[in-house]
């Protein structure tokens, strides 16, 4: 999970998004953040991030000053906008319990007729199994896959596999300078007539990610709205360039692969491999 919360005594904010802290995710990187503020937003949001919190500061060792700390962060004896928060909204998440992101999204988008999904993410299982699993499982009539080709551990072999709804979108990412960045944007998009629900966050399209539930799957946040689909093309994807190429995928994944990303993609396609072999 990636998130900054920042308490004051009269109000407070939160941010919730998919950069890391460095160089990359702060300053060069495409990423997406979403940010929240107790005097302009619903306060859900918060209400649910104080509880998101506590789950990680019980499942950490010698945790008594974290939780202290949490604690005098959401004190309404010294911030007076925690006496206004609303229930919890707006973020999903787990750590160590509850069900899997997968479940919690269409949970969110229960009762809607979904038209178009639309995914973006960097890392992917080996053989793509999640974009099918969400393709079909949300109904979605057509879905479009965005991947930054030299930036992905998406392969050709994957994609061979997709159904026939999903299309292969391959986009690019350039910065103020003009220069082509990472693009480590996570987002899932749900469209429904003129609106769109949008999950994003720290997930990659992966079974560790959203559909493993307790403690074995990853730990994750992301946050979620709904927008006019005019607002969605313009905050989420006007950024982004489309590639009129055919596709550049790599056939299989590399094995020796410096780049550490991949390197971890690859442990936690092996980890799910071996948990879902062990259930």
């Amino acid at each position: 999970p990636k998130a900054i919360f920042v308490s004051g005594r009269e109000k407070a904010s939160l941010f919730i998004g998919s950069g890391n802290v460095g160089f990359g995710g702060w300053k060069q990187n495409g990423e997406i953040w979403n940010r929240f503020d107790t005097d302009s937003n619903d306060t859900g949001a918060f209400t649910s991030f104080q509880n998101y919190l506590y789950q990680i500061g019980k499942a950490v060792p010698l945790n008594d000053s974290i939780l202290q700390e949490i604690q005098e962060s959401f004190d309404p004896n010294t911030r007076s906008w925690v006496e206004d928060l609303n229930e919890a909204d707006s973020l999903i998440g787990k750590v160590n319990t509850g069900i899997s992101l997968i479940d919690q999204m269409f949970n969110v988008l229960e009762g809607r007729s979904v038209e178009k999904l639309t995914i973006c993410s960097p890392y992917f299982d080996i053989e793509g199994e999640m974009v099918n699993e969400l393709s079909i499982r949300s109904g979605a009539k057509s879905t479009s896959v965005l991947v930054q080709p030299q930036n992905t551990n998406l392969t050709q072999k994957a994609v061979d596999k997709f159904n026939d709804s999903i299309e292969l979108k391959l986009v690019t990412f350039l910065s103020h300078e003009g220069s082509n960045n990472f693009l480590h944007a996570k987002f899932f998009a749900f469209q429904f007539g003129d609106l769109v629900t949008v999950f994003s966050g720290s997930s990659n399209c992966s079974k560790a990610a959203l559909m493993i539930p307790k403690s074995k799957g990853n730990v994750e946040l992301m946050s979620y709205t709904t927008i006019s689909l005019e607002e969605f093309e313009r905050e989420y994807v006007g950024e982004l360039d489309l590639i009129e190429n055919p596709p550049d995928l790599k056939k299989n994944i590399e094995i020796e692969q410096e780049d550490f990303s991949l390197k971890h993609d690859e442990i936690t396609a092996k980890r799910e491999k071996d948990l879902l072999s062990a259930a």
